[in-house]
């Protein structure tokens, strides 16, 4: 029920004494829930990260001045310490 109402999803960065540069660019923008972008950098993204996300709907959306944006397109090479492999990350 929650993403037929509210389908859309806000990342928003939280307070940290050494914050991301990545984390500090995604703060405030509004994804589709269903994006892959989520699959990758769904909160928590990395160690001590305390970023969070927001259900909006449409009618917040409009509300608020909001627009959806893009998947950032450019991705970054992450090592999966457990197993070795590399992978390629948004």
């Amino acid at each position: 029920y929650m993403l037929k109402t509210r389908n859309y999803w806000q990342y928003r960065h939280n307070d940290s004494r050494v914050p991301r540069k990545h984390h500090l660019a995604l703060d405030g923008k509004v994804f589709p829930a269903d994006s892959d972008f989520w699959k990758y950098c769904y909160v928590p993204n990395g160690y001590g990260c305390r970023c969070s996300v927001f259900a909006l709907s449409k009618r917040d959306l409009e509300r608020e001045g909001l627009e959806v944006s893009s998947a950032p397109s450019e991705k970054v090479i992450v090592r999966d310490k457990a197993t070795g492999e590399n992978y390629r990350v948004p």
